[in-house]
């Protein structure tokens, strides 16, 4: 086979070599083995010279050079590196044969013409100055078109004529040279020819009214063209697409805007002059650019919460830097959207919450007319549930929560069975979301009661209510939520088991008081995620919590609802079992991190970091306070004595 080919390339070479430019035969020959440049490829140098005669007084070596499997050196093979003096490597047998090169000497030979008649004919029209001196080279379905001149359709051929044959440039630019270069055959429309213009010359005479000025210009690279008929006439001239803007001294320009660029003297409309980005364009890059750092900022993150899982794995999540109730720091970037909503987004959304929750208010109020200290009943009781969602809902809507997805199916016990509402506990987000889908009890200071509104939606909804002077007596919380939800048939609580916030990446140890009763709790997982201002409610005083909420455009988050939780006769005699399992299967269906932290830990935590809790702040006052006390009732004993 290898023999066969090599036969082929000599009868080739031999027609080659007698021809001094591409004849009819060559083409014929060509068409005929181009289907062997394949299996060709394999003939090393020492196959092209000892199979191919040199003619007298050529070195084979020379010819060698000018053949490529059967080829003129000017085909691609070359380009890639193989012109007939080297073997070629796999490697390169697989660059040359990626199907994104196109074949381009197979292409091109259904032109009207051999390729360097091709050339020919564009540099003769290009010679006789564009077809002006000859009009005769031009078809009379001719039609110019750059850039700009000559619209969609283009100039005519006497339009054409008319404008160019009457434009003097080189009186203006006595020098000036297009520096036509790089000619060739289109492969994918063979009638074309295209060209490289990198044009150069002095402002030396009057252009346009305007005054020499001394100054020289030089154009980007600029890609022209000439569509050639069967009959070898121009039928098409296009000309000034610039290739490289950044190459030369006019601004990105071609034809004659360029010049007139670099003299100092465009004309006054946007597509003479150097390009500039239009406003909505500069407007779509920032959007990108803050989209693009929006997605870096959600891929670290997502590999912050990887390493914080892998962390947890081997035990070490708990004593990192941000642990369990440590906030998402503030970035740079994140402060100034935040400095950014303080003047834009928080006053308008003050302005829409402050009527809503009056409007809220009065309805629920209107409602609760008459109602007793019992509470709600009957249609007055789930009129009052329906207001209390819409407030609630609306309340997160305008904290910027527009859409809460939901996970699992709501299910709740019988409408006669006590039951116990429980979730992971964030921030008052979640708060607001379980009152407004569930209307459970709360746990609540006795003096909430005398509180204008608030007061009456605690009365209507049942809560419990704390009366620090019984509980002095031995009636602790505990025992009266026990009481409300044994004795009470069909009773609902509201819990955080959790007894404090944590940064919603873990759910920590669960108090066992929600879990003394022994009755079903329906468990509900809260997830959130943020764009720059972290929602947990942790380490952080409540103004600057609602500041930052306000501030951030939009909100997330999730909620997952459980399937109702029902112990079984150990949990209801074991409380901590059973406040253990329902964690186990919170953190099973969450996902999120099982931590045995608690609010003490929390409490050491936030001394780590400088935070003064409020709560500590306050016990302490009071330490102080009866220190103080003891002291002075200590001096007055002194005295006495």
């Amino acid at each position: 086979m290898k023999f066969e080919i090599l036969i082929t390339i000599i009868t080739l070479s031999s027609t080659l070599l007698g021809a001094n430019a591409y004849s009819g035969s060559y083409l014929d020959s060509l068409r005929k083995t181009a289907p062997i440049v394949d299996s060709a490829r394999e003939i090393t140098k020492t196959d092209v010279t000892a199979a191919v005669p040199s003619p007298a007084g050529a070195a084979s070596s020379d010819v060698a050079s000018k053949l490529v499997g059967g080829f003129p050196a000017s085909t691609s093979l070359v380009d890639a590196g193989f012109d007939g003096s080297n073997a070629m490597s796999e490697a390169d047998l697989e660059v040359i044969n990626d199907p994104i090169f196109v074949k381009e000497h197979l292409k091109t030979i259904n032109s009207p013409f051999p390729t360097t008649e091709m050339v020919m004919i564009a540099k003769r029209f290009l010679h006789m100055n564009q077809g002006i001196d000859n009009p005769d080279t031009l078809a009379s379905d001719f039609r110019f078109q750059g850039p700009v001149v000559g619209g969609e359709d283009g100039l005519t051929k006497e339009e054409f004529l008319k404008a160019v044959g009457g434009f003097d440039i080189k009186s203006a630019f006595p020098d000036i040279n297009p520096g036509f270069h790089h000619f060739r055959v289109d492969p994918f429309a063979p009638d074309r020819v295209f060209f490289t213009s990198t044009a150069t010359g002095t402002h030396l005479g009057n252009f346009l009214g305007i005054a020499p000025t001394g100054k020289s210009f030089n154009t980007p690279p600029q890609a022209c063209s000439v569509t050639i008929d069967k009959s070898g006439k121009i039928k098409k001239y296009t000309i000034g697409h610039v290739m490289d803007r950044s190459v030369g001294n006019t601004g990105g320009l071609g034809g004659i805007f360029g010049p007139l660029v670099a003299i100092g003297k465009p004309f006054p409309f946007p597509e003479a002059r150097p390009y500039k980005p239009s406003k909505r364009y500069r407007a779509f890059q920032l959007l990108g650019s803050a989209m693009t750092k929006l997605n870096k900022w959600k891929e670290e993150r997502q590999e912050r919460k990887a390493l914080e899982t892998a962390a947890r794995v081997i035990g070490t999540y708990e004593s990192s830097e941000r642990g369990v109730f440590g906030r998402e720091p503030l970035t740079s970037f994140g402060k100034a959207k935040m400095y950014l909503g303080y003047l834009v987004i928080v006053p308008i959304r003050v302005a829409l919450l402050v009527p809503f929750h009056l409007i809220m208010c009065s309805l629920i109020c209107i409602s609760l007319i008459g109602v007793g200290p019992d509470g709600a009943e009957g249609l007055r009781a789930t009129v009052f549930a329906w207001l209390c969602y819409f407030w609630m809902r609306g309340n997160l809507f305008l904290f910027g929560f527009y859409y809460i997805p939901t996970k699992g199916k709501k299910e709740l016990p019988p409408s006669d069975v006590s039951r116990v509402y429980i979730g992971n506990h964030c921030g008052w987000m979640e708060v607001g979301y379980m009152f407004g889908a569930f209307t459970p009890s709360f746990v609540g200071k006795s003096s909430i009661k005398s509180l204008p509104v608030i007061g009456q939606i605690a009365v209507a909804n049942r809560s419990i209510f704390i009366d620090r002077l019984s509980t002095k007596k031995g009636v602790s919380v505990t025992d009266q939520i026990v009481e409300r939800l044994t004795k009470t048939a069909g009773a609902k609580v509201g819990m955080f088991p959790e007894g404090t916030t944590t940064n919603g990446t873990s759910i920590v140890k669960f108090r066992s008081g929600a879990f003394v009763a022994g009755v079903p709790v329906v468990p509900t997982v809260f997830k959130y995620s943020f764009t720059f201002f972290d929602p947990a409610f942790s380490s952080v005083s409540l103004k600057w919590h609602l500041l930052g909420t306000l501030s951030q455009l939009i909100n997330f988050m999730e909620v997952e609802y459980m399937p109702v939780y029902y112990p079984s006769e150990e949990e209801k005699k074991d409380p901590k079992l059973y406040a253990a399992n329902v964690k186990k299967a919170m953190v099973e269906a969450s996902g999120l991190i099982d931590s045995n932290q608690v609010y003490e830990d929390k409490l050491a935590w936030e001394l780590t970091t400088g935070y003064e809790n409020k709560e500590v702040v306050r016990k302490r006052a009071m330490t102080k306070k009866k220190e103080a006390e003891e002291a002075a009732s200590g001096d007055v004993a002194m005295n006495k004595v």
